[in-house]
């Protein structure tokens, strides 16, 4: 890919965004979650960050499974995270 397609934003914070981008390095697909911040003003120009992760797609459905179940912890607290 020339430049990364942007699949998904959001805010953190004032200053801050998580966009969810596709991409590839060295030929291989990537899927990146990664923090947009503003360093001067709220409503500037979002930029990357460090923060962040670049998966290869096809982990993408173990990262859902993992997501799907933080979300499923919190709405239902077991004691047992990490397990």
């Amino acid at each position: 890919m020339s430049d990364p397609l942007i699949v998904g934003r959001f805010a953190k914070n004032s200053m801050e965004d998580v966009v969810v981008t596709l991409d590839s390095f060295r030929n291989i697909p990537l899927i990146d979650v990664r923090v947009y911040a503003s360093f001067t003003t709220p409503g500037d120009e979002r930029k990357p960050t460090k923060k962040g992760i670049s998966i290869k797609r096809e982990l993408l459905p173990s990262l859902i499974e993992a997501l799907q179940a933080a979300s499923a912890e919190i709405a239902n607290p077991t004691g047992r995270a990490g397990q």
